[in-house]
């Protein structure tokens, strides 16, 4: 069912939050204060992501990919507070919403490139190539003013593997498991030349994905038996391959290229299984990124596009036509220490288009301008940036407002306030398919935010708690309008506000990470049946742990993920019940002069059998055995240089 909702007064929630972000008004320099990021998978990073580069004041989480073994991107994403993952179990799509948002409010990047669908429905993490992916950043609240619009709950950039100049390597992995799923990886990096350095690597995966599920044949009758059924048509085959040149000199280049695509099963849901459809999809991307340095001003010149290919077939005998998107763009930004200032700007032109067989050929350009500064007054950091922006004849203002504070070496207050837009996608002005209907009446949603918290880190201990408030409005969300047919339509507010805390501890061998998210949220309708009511698929508590240790050569390792029940209607008359699902491994290191591991890893270890979303069954316990291999060597001359 559709969220509704209409217009009313600011609650005290959203005066409190934004009262308590305008009175801290203070940051500080992510250089002035070692407060290394909150790491929940694998190691600290050696240096600051990106994103939190860009924004020293928000509150981001860094993951890094543990080593040994092979994490997907969902998994890594999972790790941070403040992310629910949605997914319809093995080898079907997964999304992800950040402090209550839908899939198509969070901003889904790989190095810098959006990923998200000018059809909409947001980013699917089951297509990225898992062994791709060096580390995650998820940055939350509505950060448009730095990632663009769209990014009304958060943004997640991910980034790939990088060349390691003067060393040269061979890196491989294999893994089999469960449900007949394997996976081989393999890629190189070797300098070229005197300055440069290049990465290649590809990768290829399959899975049957036929596990065993309860079915309930009666699902109106209580007391009904369970049977047991084996899940069908869920097969997926996926392969993919990615290159990487890095130039160091006068004038720095980065250049990507990355392309994958593949097919799977969509087996439909428990109660209307389709034993015959199938989805195939392509990507290919080329991302390239120019830097010099005039003077004492950095300027960078970034360009990219993608092109990306979607097949669905309701029977293998009968596909449709493809969908075709394509988006390009380009960026030139630049940053200027002034006395106190380091200010930035920058400005970016694009173009996104899309062609289905029931949307036709529709287009729009892309442009946005960005100016933001980093005010510094002893140890206060005051961060305005503002980003307008346009697409199509749609236009929206980002502002955003950050500080932090350093009270000590140690201790980091961070507060902020902002708000963000997303304009329609083509898929909602548009789409004429099966019971969806188009409007292209629609106007962009926004959110409002304000966060605060306190980061405190040592060399053994690294935490940060924080509370946040988002004010959702004009929110796009199909309603049904007569018999099977839907409709999206701008309906009123919804409020989602909570805490956020993370952790980070090691001692000797053992390390240990925990990410804890309280989400509350509340619809605000005028219908008396739903106002003040919480929102569908919006769980109450969400728990992330890891726990590791290491000694000689063994690493072994344990995962909880958890969270409480959530409602699936505005009625709170259908729920999920909450779920809890643990994760050990094994890591050896078997031969160190080939960094030969050998890994094992059991999945859902207690063998918790449920469903999600929309009826799609989840696996239950699986085992997946691996082997990785990394040699590598330095280039001593070059090293010398």
């Amino acid at each position: 069912m559709a969220r509704c909702f209409r217009l009313s007064p600011p609650s005290w929630r959203a005066l409190v939050f934004s009262a308590l972000a305008v009175a801290l008004s203070p940051p500080v320099r992510a250089e002035d204060v070692e407060l290394p990021p909150v790491t929940a998978v694998g190691q600290a990073p050696a240096e600051p992501s990106e994103a939190q580069a860009k924004d020293p004041s928000g509150f981001v989480t860094v993951v890094e990919a543990p080593r040994g073994e092979t994490s997907s991107a969902a998994e890594l994403v999972a790790a941070s507070p403040g992310v629910t993952v949605r997914d319809f179990g093995v080898n079907q799509p997964t999304t992800v919403s950040v402090r209550g948002s839908t899939a198509d409010q969070v901003v889904v990047l790989l190095d810098g490139m959006p990923l998200n669908a000018a059809g909409g429905g947001g980013a699917d993490l089951s297509t990225l190539p898992a062994p791709f992916v060096e580390r995650v950043s998820v940055a939350r609240g509505a950060v448009g003013a730095r990632y663009g619009a769209g990014a009304l709950g958060g943004a997640v950039s991910l980034e790939t593997r990088k060349p390691s100049p003067g060393e040269r390597r061979l890196f491989a992995e294999l893994e089999y498991g469960s449900f007949s799923s394997m996976e081989a990886f393999l890629g190189a990096s070797s300098s070229v030349g005197e300055r440069a350095s290049a990465l290649v690597a590809a990768y290829a995966r399959r899975c049957e994905g036929d596990y065993p599920y309860l079915h309930d044949e009666a699902p109106l009758l209580e007391g009904n038996p369970l049977v047991e059924r084996r899940w069908e048509n869920n097969a997926s085959l996926r392969a993919g391959a990615l290159g990487r040149l890095l130039v160091d000199g006068p004038v720095g280049v980065d250049l990507l290229v990355e392309a994958d695509g593949g097919a799977r099963g969509v087996p439909g849901t428990v109660q209307n299984p389709t034993p015959d459809a199938e989805q195939r999809d392509a990507r290919g991307m080329m991302l390239a990124r120019l830097s010099r340095t005039f003077g004492e001003t950095p300027v960078e010149l970034r360009a990219g596009g993608r092109l990306s290919r979607t097949q669905w077939s309701p029977s293998r005998a009968s596909p449709l036509d493809p969908q075709l998107g394509a988006v390009a763009f380009a960026e030139l930004g630049a940053q200027q220490l002034w006395g106190r200032h380091a200010v930035e700007a920058s400005v970016r032109i694009g173009h996104e288009s899309l062609d289905g067989p029931a949307y036709g050929v529709h287009g729009r350009l892309l442009l946005s301008l960005f100016a933001g500064d980093e005010i510094l007054v002893g140890p206060l950091s005051i961060l305005p940036a503002l980003r307008a922006e346009g697409a199509g004849e749609i236009w929206g203002l980002s502002p955003k407002l950050g500080a932090t504070l350093a009270l000590g070496e140690r201790v980091t207050l961070k507060a902020n306030a902002g708000r963000s837009f997303r304009p329609p996608s083509f898929g909602e002005l548009y789409l004429e398919q099966g019971v969806f209907s188009a409007n292209p009446d629609l106007r962009p949603e926004t959110a409002s935010f304000a966060d605060l918290g306190i980061a405190v880190g040592s060399q053994a201990l690294r935490g940060t708690v924080s509370g946040f408030y988002t004010l959702y409005d004009d929110l796009i969300l199909y309603e049904l309008y007569a018999a099977m047919r839907a409709k999206p339509f701008n309906f009123g507010k919804a409020e989602v506000y909570g805490a956020e805390a993370e952790l980070s501890a090691s001692l000797g061998p053992a390390t240990f990470s925990a990410a804890y998210t309280l989400g509350l949220s509340a619809n605000r309708i005028g219908d008396e049946r739903f106002f003040n009511q919480e929102l569908p698929y919006h769980p109450r508590h969400r728990l992330h742990a890891r726990a590791e240790v290491r000694f000689w050569r063994v690493s072994a390792h344990a995962d909880l993920d958890a969270q409480s029940a959530q409602y699936t209607n505005r009625n709170r008359t259908d729920s999920l019940p909450g779920r809890a699902r643990a994760d050990a491994g094994l890591s050896v290191l078997a031969h160190r002069g080939a960094g030969l591991y050998v890994h094992g890893e059991v999945k859902n270890l207690f063998d918790q059998r449920g469903q999600d979303l929309y009826g799609y069954p989840l696996p239950g316990r699986s085992v997946f055995l691996g082997l990785r291999l990394d040699l590598s060597s330095t280039d001593s001359n070059r090293s010398k240089r």
